[in-house]
């Protein structure tokens, strides 16, 4: 959600308002779809709640990706951007662990 929210933020920038909102609906519509059809399934059942919604950021962050590497022509590295919040999110995990 991080890096949708600072692509979408790149959209408002060079005046592609609606970029983000319409990646943000297709994700929406995977998230139905997934949802519907791995809940039905009795050995994922619940689980397929967490996909979906997985399925429901990842969706719209391939999109944006692409259209801002792609249509927009600018460099998004996403390794050198990506380190900070995994390191936070390794972190916040060895604590919940040890508590």
């Amino acid at each position: 959600l991080g890096f949708i929210q600072i692509q979408n933020s790149l959209y408002q920038g060079v005046g592609k308002f609606y970029w983000g909102t319409f990646s943000m609906v297709a994700g929406i519509l995977v998230r139905i779809l997934l949802n519907y059809i791995f809940v039905g399934i009795p050995e994922v059942n619940i689980l397929g709640g967490v996909v979906s919604h997985m399925a429901n950021f990842i969706v719209p962050f391939i999109i944006n990706h692409i259209l801002i590497t792609r249509v927009l022509k600018y460099p998004m590295p996403l390794l050198k951007n990506a380190w900070k919040p995994f390191l936070a999110s390794l972190g916040m995990g060895i604590v919940l662990f040890v508590l």
